[in-house]
């Protein structure tokens, strides 16, 4: 189905291939998002899918210049779809020019000045839902690719639930903290009062520090949302083993959120 929804469904770049090559059960593809190469990935399964949306990886170098490629040294969205142990079909989505081969669609703006835009917003529901069929249980959203998430959740009314990890859900909040310009972000459609959002933050992150963790949390509406802060984890470190024990269950539609959770709060 996955191939069919699209025009043309090429082969993936030999690093995702790599990352997956101990796992048979998964397939290749790449699409196009806001005229750039995004690849993906899939696990077959009964039921409606759980997507998953890579982070902003290798956007810039140490120097805080544009990096010559943006795929990650730690592919925490990846790691992640990987480690969901239910039985659903699993859905992995990189970001625009992550695990491509260079081509002239691929230059440095792609991957930092335009990668939240209305039209890479826009692009994703798209893709999303080509992808599905429409029929996704969840969206997963690492870092920067919560803002991904939650922005396709949005759009797509068929979706019940979205959780963040790491989630910068705030991008040009969190430039401001790591005094990084500012960027053309596109603002929020119209909220969803149905949808449910759970925020996970890490305990020892410094790139999203607890503060604006917290004000992004305060900020980010939904019908009913839960914020947890997860001991032991980092930005990048620490996610991959907590979610193959929590994955099955972690996130709920609102109609089964427990009345606690309804208004935020921590774990």
């Amino acid at each position: 189905m996955l191939c069919g929804a699209l025009a043309a469904c090429q082969a993936a770049p030999r690093g995702l291939g790599v990352q997956l090559a101990h796992n048979p059960a998964w397939q290749q593809g790449q699409a196009v998002v806001a005229g750039a190469p995004v690849a993906y990935a899939w696990r077959a399964g009964p039921g409606p899918w759980r997507v998953y949306v890579e982070g902003d990886g290798n956007a810039f170098t140490a120097q805080g210049r544009p990096s010559l490629n943006p795929t990650p040294f730690q592919p925490v969205g990846l790691q992640l779809a990987q480690n969901d142990t239910s039985t659903a079909p699993v859905l992995y989505l990189g970001r625009p020019c992550q695990w491509v081969s260079p081509t002239a669609l691929c230059t440095p703006p792609v991957w930092t000045t335009q990668r939240f835009t209305a039209s890479v917003q826009a692009d994703y529901a798209k893709l999303v839902a080509q992808l599905t069929g429409g029929q996704v249980e969840r969206l997963v959203g690492f870092s920067g690719g919560a803002w991904v998430a939650y922005g396709v959740a949005q759009q797509l009314p068929q979706v019940p639930v979205v959780v963040t990890v790491a989630g910068n859900l705030n991008p040009n909040l969190i430039n401001r903290h790591h005094r990084v310009p500012a960027l053309e972000v596109a603002p929020w459609p119209t909220p969803r009062r149905d949808l449910s959002l759970t925020m996970l933050w890490g305990a020892k992150d410094t790139t999203i520090p607890a503060p604006l963790a917290a004000r992004m949390a305060a900020e980010t509406v939904a019908g009913c949302r839960h914020t947890q802060v997860v001991p032991g984890t980092t930005h990048v470190k620490g996610w991959a083993a907590w979610w193959a024990t929590h994955s099955a269950t972690v996130g709920a539609p609102c109609g089964d959120f427990p009345a606690s959770r309804l208004q935020g709060g921590a774990e």
